[in-house]
């Protein structure tokens, strides 16, 4: 069986949906992996990285949707992708079903299988699958960083940890200054009292 991820198209979409550790992982359990071309360039995996976990690489989306019986992407797919699909094909990709009637009735007339990674239940067993809830936690982490380059000035904190015994008065005192950027600057030096 072969699987193939299509190029996102949506403009400022970085993300890929088979980097070349996941092709490493299906390649194991026995299935060939295809892409597009430069389809993970945005998220910083070369064509060439592709090739040398044995990924081959197809030029145009057509050609991938026609070689491969499982084709994978993030988002949901455009109506000429999904026109692409026959009955004996399965897409696997964000697809929101509940707020994509039209997508949903193209999908029936090809009579080709989707499986919307969106509706995936939230719950322990199905954790490895639930790209929400993944999504949600990047997005928070995201929000503080991008708040925190937006502050306008430096926030300070101070931290202290004690180290060693008292007698021995061996201190560790850590000050940490975060900048308006998204890098974390630590200035640190530590107290070494012999008493």
């Amino acid at each position: 069986m072969k699987i193939g991820a299509l190029k996102e198209t949506l403009l400022g979409e970085r993300r890929v949906a088979l980097t070349p550790d996941s092709a490493v992982q299906l390649q194991k359990l026995g299935y060939d992996c295809l892409v597009e071309k430069n389809s993970g360039l945005a998220a910083g995996f070369s064509d060439e990285q592709y090739k040398s976990v044995g990924v081959e690489i197809v030029d145009t989306p057509n050609e991938l949707t026609e070689a491969c019986d499982v084709i994978v992407k993030v988002l949901p797919p455009s109506e000429s992708e999904l026109q692409e699909l026959t009955s004996s094909k399965t897409l696997i990709s964000l697809f929101y079903p509940g707020s994509n009637e039209a997508l949903l009735l193209l999908a029936k007339s090809s009579e080709s299988n989707v499986i919307a990674m969106d509706m995936v239940p939230r719950i322990s067993r199905a954790q490895k699958m639930d790209v929400l809830s993944s999504m949600a936690n990047i997005s928070g982490y995201r929000a503080v960083i991008e708040a925190g380059n937006n502050f306008g000035r430096f926030y300070w904190s101070n931290d202290c940890c004690w180290q060693g015994s008292s007698s021995k008065g061996f201190g560790c005192w850590s000050w940490r200054c975060w900048t308006c950027c998204d890098w974390h600057l630590y200035f640190s030096w530590c107290n070494h009292l012999c008493i």
